[in-house]
């Protein structure tokens, strides 16, 4: 996995923050930690901007590549209307503490789907980005399953509903007690 931050090594950083001539330990640890992890799990700097992401992620988020994720906003996949919630949550992890939110986004290929991101700060990471590890979970289906078996109770209800109704019409006819109209 490749991360924003190792990309922009060569670039200009803030002075104030050494630029490391090999790789930290935990960098590596962090780094292999999330690779391998089979769940979703992102690191996104505090301003919000994706800086690693796992092979699930990817796939979450609608990307082939990390080149097409790595440097993004988060919030640009986020729905508008959920932005206000999303921006608490960071405001949390700044704080130290951890946030969550369920909330839709917009995959790359435009798919909306209904993730709940967990978050924790890594506030103090080697590479000296403060940012915070998401763990992502897409909801959507067990939400349209949820609706589906609504759904299919409801209808089936409905159905018993006809079902009695035809069978009391039927015997009203047969011993001159019809309900309907008069």
């Amino acid at each position: 996995m490749v991360s924003i931050v190792d990309q922009k090594v060569g670039e200009s950083r803030n002075p104030d923050i050494p630029t490391p001539t090999e790789p930290a330990v935990e960098t590596l640890h962090l780094r292999r930690l999330i690779e391998r992890q089979p769940a979703c799990v992102l690191r996104v700097g505090i301003d919000g901007l994706l800086l690693a992401v796992n092979e699930a992620a990817l796939r979450l988020l609608g990307a082939e590549e990390l080149s097409q994720v790595l440097g993004t906003k988060l919030t640009k996949l986020i729905i508008p209307g959920h932005h206000e919630r999303w921006d608490e949550v960071i405001a949390r992890v700044r704080d130290g503490a951890s946030g969550s939110i369920e909330c839709d986004l917009t995959d790359l290929a435009g798919l909306r789907r209904t993730v709940l991101l967990q978050a924790v700060p890594l506030l103090d990471h080697a590479d000296g980005v403060p940012s915070m590890i998401l763990a992502a979970r897409d909801t959507s289906t067990p939400r349209r399953l949820e609706k589906a078996l609504r759904e299919r109770e409801v209808n089936r209800e409905l159905d018993d509903l006809q079902t009695q109704i035809a069978q009391r019409v039927a015997e009203g006819q047969r011993d001159g007690t019809a309900l309907g109209p008069r």
